[in-house]
């Protein structure tokens, strides 16, 4: 016990203020002992076999007085579990062991309140600029109204016309950050429950969370990466795009399935077109990391002298709809000057890393995060006069 009362102690820990209890329904016995406080979650040791899962709902009652209600985060050592507490608070309590704890399943119900943590309009993603954030409360599955806006932060608040909101929460608390850093340590703390990040903001710490986090991810509905090279080009020749991907956004970006256009080859050509040699690759400069996409897209080797160069593969970012019409039509507009031969293309969405913390995700993986990573439009800036 001793030892698994430190392997308790040293997990992470947030702050968090509490609200009143709220117990769950029917809660089940469990033969468990409440061993350590911090924070925001108590270490809880189990005493006999149980099979428990990420999400799981708990009670704490001290005597008939429900004091605190929490969720399993996932975070096991051996039989010490770490509980996220939800309602109530366990800091007034001076004998943990004598609490009676009950169980049940994770519920099939939305929580009652989601705490979100998006980019601000001030962030700088390395493939476009964000004039300003526009939220849109109808991509949502149930009608919200806000409540209360500020400049960093919205409430809002379910209406329940003609909706009994079993599947979405009350509440919605969305938070503004302006660095993708202090995002991340407010979720690690336990100030916002999940966070959308855009591509490759994410660190490499963030990803790797295991226990109280899991990652998803899910695509913009808006904006387009787009690689158009003239001529019968293969998989070959776009490589670099992919090893771009890995190294500048984790893998964030994802590679848009669709028919191919009339005229647009299949392949089948040599690495590099003609002769082997690897392709230029020339970046929009209007893309706000356009210097560091062209070096994670030049050539490993230089060049060999003679020949005539081999024409580049034009690289650029398109702020539209992820529609097969709106690509095509903004596509031919976007690269006019390479004439009206065969194209090769090959076209990313904006894949964006949502983490969140265990006891949410029964809900988001039951209502999915697009509607979430889509709740905010990226409006152009204003063109420079």
């Amino acid at each position: 016990m001793k030892r698994a009362l430190l392997l308790a102690v040293a997990l992470l820990a947030g702050a968090l203020t509490a609200a009143p209890p709220r117990a769950p329904a029917e809660p089940v016995p469990m033969h468990a002992r409440a061993l350590w406080v911090r924070g925001e979650r108590v270490y809880v040791a189990l005493l006999d076999t149980l099979s428990i899962s990420a999400g799981h709902s708990l009670t704490f009652r001290d005597g008939k007085k429900l004091v605190a209600t929490g969720a399993f985060t996932g975070e096991r050592a051996g039989d010490v579990i770490a509980v996220r507490i939800l309602t109530g608070s366990l800091g007034a309590v001076k004998k943990l062991e004598r609490l009676s704890i009950g169980g049940e399943a994770p519920s099939t119900r939305a929580p009652r309140s989601v705490r979100w943590g998006y980019p601000s309009s001030l962030r700088r993603p390395l493939l476009f600029t964000c004039g300003a954030c526009a939220l849109r409360l109808e991509r949502l599955g149930a009608p919200y109204r806000i409540v209360e806006e500020r400049d960093d932060a919205y409430r809002l608040v379910r209406m329940r016309d003609g909706d009994d909101g079993s599947a979405w929460p009350d509440t919605i608390v969305v938070r503004l950050y302006d660095e993708s850093s202090d995002q991340e340590i407010a979720f690690e703390r336990g100030d916002i429950d999940a966070a959308v990040f855009w591509p490759g903001e994410a660190s490499r710490h963030a990803r790797d969370l295991t226990g109280p986090t899991r990652l998803f991810t899910a695509p913009r509905e808006q904006g387009i990466l787009i690689a158009t090279g003239s001529g019968a080009l293969d998989a070959s020749d776009f490589a670099p795009m992919g090893r771009m991907n890995d190294v500048l956004f984790h893998g964030d970006l994802v590679p848009y399935l669709r028919p191919a256009p009339d005229g647009e080859p299949e392949g089948g050509a040599t690495a590099g077109g003609r002769d082997g040699r690897a392709l230029p690759f020339d970046v929009d400069s209007r893309i706000p990391g356009a210097g560091l996409l062209r070096r994670a897209l030049a050539p490993e080797h230089a060049p060999g002298a003679g020949g005539v160069a081999p024409p580049p593969v034009r690289v650029a970012f398109l702020p539209v709809s992820i529609d097969p019409d709106s690509i095509s039509q903004a596509a031919l507009k976007s690269i006019p000057e390479m004439g009206d031969g065969p194209r090769s293309v090959r076209l990313f969405t904006m894949g964006c890393p949502v983490v969140a913390h265990a006891d949410l995700v029964p809900f988001l993986e039951r209502v999915g995060v697009g509607a979430f990573v889509n709740l905010f439009d990226c409006v152009p800036p204003e063109p420079r006069r």
